[in-house]
């Protein structure tokens, strides 16, 4: 486990950036022989989300083992859900993933044909946040993708 585990009254959540869901449950079933219980909780997050508190935790295992560590969840202001069992976290986050980039690739081809149309950028996005294609990405991304 890496060193941003830490042990709570029995339950260990690791705080990773995710991976495969067949490897965080067969980690979870040989920590359940040796009595530890692990939290599937990959975290994925950008800059902005860390340093605002405003994660969004996605989490696999039990009700007992989720409630037990839920205060220390809400003492970030983050939210938190429980997905289901153990890999249930990590299958959660990489829909999240792909959702993520696919939103990441639609808003840097759409650019790309403003661009091309030779129409303001600027004004194109002013006016697309306030319909159906606003989302967090281009409110994070734009900039960056512009320049």
């Amino acid at each position: 486990m890496s060193n941003d585990s830490f042990d709570f009254s029995g339950v260990t959540p690791e705080l990773s950036r995710g991976g495969s869901p067949l490897v965080s449950r067969e980690v979870s079933e040989a920590l359940v022989q040796k009595g530890i219980r692990m939290l599937d909780e990959p975290v994925s997050v950008g800059k902005a989300k860390a340093t605002d508190g405003s994660l969004a935790i996605v989490l696999g295992r039990t009700r007992v083992d989720f409630n037990k560590v839920l205060p220390i969840f809400k003492s970030t202001e983050s939210s938190a859900v429980l997905i289901g069992g153990s890999g249930a976290g990590s299958v959660t986050m990489l829909a999240n993933q792909i959702i993520g980039q696919l939103k990441i690739a639609a808003v840097s081809e759409a650019l790309v044909m403003d661009n091309k149309a030779d129409e303001d950028l600027e004004l194109i996005y002013i006016a697309i946040r306030g319909g159906l294609a606003r989302s967090t990405v281009p409110e994070v991304q734009f900039t960056s993708l512009v320049s």
